[in-house]
């Protein structure tokens, strides 16, 4: 990911429930946690994460980045 994925900070570093980590930023946000790192969710993906409860539910925190598809 970089500044074109996520945009400019938007907020201060944030703690989430679990441990974890949360920074907002214009078009998603980047959540860490000490087990699995840093990790940016943007877009749609990120939407849906969150519509379903983000890190507090069944999924959990987000192993890795928005990864684009080919083709």
């Amino acid at each position: 990911w970089d500044v074109k994925s996520v945009g400019l900070p938007q907020a201060e570093e944030e703690a989430l429930p679990g441990g974890g980590r949360r920074q907002l930023f214009e078009n998603g946000a980047i959540y860490s946690k000490p087990t699995i790192g840093a990790r940016a969710l943007w877009g749609a993906i990120h939407e849906r994460w969150l519509a379903l409860g983000g890190p507090t539910s069944g999924l959990g925190y987000p192993l890795t980045d928005v990864q684009p598809v080919q083709g």
